[in-house]
């Protein structure tokens, strides 16, 4: 800091009216006098002390700085990813020459709490769902406001910085991503956000410090291992009663892959042996591959693809089901976003099945579910449950249910 006061220096006598005051400072940290004016270096208090023609007087100074305006910073992007990162916040504080306050206790705020919630003394935001959530900082009475992003996908940025000096050529130097970068500009998708700590010096020096960073993104991949527990329900319909059914262990694997923020690609596939009648015990194997898109709602999915889905049986010929499908599934966020509960419905339009002598007239399925994940490992259990209805023959018709309790372990990588 350094702020100039004039100093006026009086005496009643007369004759040195004329005079030349020498005056000095007790503390020459706090304030120093370059002639007869008094220039701040640090708060704390000091005494001015003057004499004239040998009649001494004195003045207590008090500097201190005075918060004119501040800055939320962050020496990262402000946008995060639900249950796997989190954004230090600051609060940057000047005065009125433009010079860095430390004084003050910076209080925290979310005004979006069902998108991000921060810490009202730390700073650190967590997110909670997708979206745009604003967070306040203020500390004596001043307040700057900033949005964090929640995404699925972070940009991998490429950061270049450019200084522009008064009378001289610009510069540039460039720095890997988690870099600190002061006065940055962060360009996403033609998105202009804060990044980094924003500068506040004035003065002729510095014309200009900015940065642009490049919209390339990588891919997130998902993987998961699970085990079930599965039930084939089939009512024969041929006569009343005619019901069977088998149940049996399975394991599976899913993978995904997540190209962009809500955009998804799904495959996932399981095998396994079930007991039950002859006709339906055997070992049972399947492959779904769904596009998942979320084009209105953060919340809200839509899917498409196929599947099919293979039964050997201990006697008796192969039974495969193929089938095209699309639907819905709902995303609730708890817990900070660590907890993700699921609701997911899915037509089949078309199936065939080799071992029947007619198509299923209607198809469904649907499914429920819960998944915890703390940074990039996740665990979860789900139900699913898939009906096939085919023509009736007369007041009977032919149903079979497929229903699979699942229980899955599962990591994240990639940004």
């Amino acid at each position: 800091m350094s702020a100039i006061a004039d100093l006026a220096v009086q005496t009643s006598d007369t004759l040195a009216l004329d005079s030349l005051a020498a005056c000095q400072s007790d503390d020459q940290a706090v304030a120093a006098v370059e002639g007869l004016a008094v220039r701040s270096r640090g708060e704390g208090t000091t005494r001015i002390r003057c004499s004239i023609n040998g009649v001494q007087g004195s003045a207590q100074v008090t500097v201190r700085q005075r918060i004119v305006r501040v800055r939320l910073t962050s020496d990262q992007p402000f946008a995060i990813r639900v249950g796997r990162d989190t954004l230090n916040l600051a609060l940057a504080r000047v005065d009125s020459l433009r010079q860095p306050v430390a004084r003050g206790v910076p209080q925290f705020v979310s005004l979006d709490t069902t998108i991000v919630q921060v810490d009202p003394v730390r700073g650190i935001v967590a997110a909670v769902a997708l979206g745009t959530g604003k967070v306040v900082g203020s500390v004596e009475g001043m307040a700057d406001t900033a949005e964090v992003r929640v995404v699925d996908v972070l940009a991998a940025p490429t950061v270049t910085t450019v200084a522009a000096r008064r009378g001289g050529a610009a510069g540039s130097s460039t720095r890997r991503p988690g870099t600190r970068t002061t006065g940055a500009v962060t360009r996403t998708n033609a998105a202009t956000t804060a990044l980094g700590a924003r500068d506040f010096r004035g003065g002729d020096s510095i014309f200009q410090v900015g940065a642009s960073i490049a919209a390339a993104r990588s891919a997130r991949w998902a993987t998961s291992l699970f085990v079930a527990a599965a039930t084939r329900r089939v009512d024969g319909g041929v006569v009343e009663d005619d019901i069977s059914g088998a149940k049996g262990a399975l394991f599976g694997f899913e993978g995904e892959a997540t190209p962009a923020q809500r955009l998804r690609f799904r495959v996932t596939s399981l095998f396994g042996s079930m007991t039950g009648p002859v006709e339906n015990a055997g070992s049972v194997s399947e492959v779904q591959l769904d596009v998942v898109v979320a084009p209105l709602s953060s919340w809200l999915w839509l899917h498409a693809g196929g599947g099919r889905r293979a039964l050997t049986p201990k006697l008796g010929v192969l039974s495969q089901w193929t089938s095209l499908r699309f639907g819905s599934e709902a995303r609730f966020g708890f817990g900070k976003g660590q907890i993700e509960g699921l609701v997911r419905l899915t037509w089949l339009p078309v199936v065939s099945v080799s071992s029947a002598t007619s198509k299923p007239s209607f198809g469904r399925t649907s499914e429920v579910g819960v998944n915890y994940r703390n940074r990039a490992v996740s665990a979860g259990v789900g139900y699913g449950l898939e009906r096939l209805d085919f023509p009736k023959v007369g007041d009977l018709g032919r149903r079979e249910q497929f229903g699979v309790l699942r229980i899955r372990f599962g990591i994240e990588f990639g940004r």
